[in-house]
């Protein structure tokens, strides 16, 4: 089950293959649609870490 905050990754689609027949502006909305898209993801991975450290100290042994 997917939880509500998740979202689907994007699918293959949204990738060009093939860059020739776009524009140069064409080009520079696309890296930054990537460059955002990259920017979501590590802060993805970010919170995911944070809940993996979070969890880890609180299993850990006391010594």
């Amino acid at each position: 089950m997917i939880n509500e905050e998740e979202e689907k990754p994007p699918p293959k689609s949204l990738f060009y293959s093939d860059l020739g027949p776009l524009s140069a502006g064409d080009l520079e909305s696309y890296i930054h649609k990537l460059e955002s898209e990259i920017q979501r993801v590590r802060l993805g991975i970010e919170k995911k870490d944070t809940i993996k450290e979070n969890a880890t100290s609180v299993f850990k042994t006391r010594t």
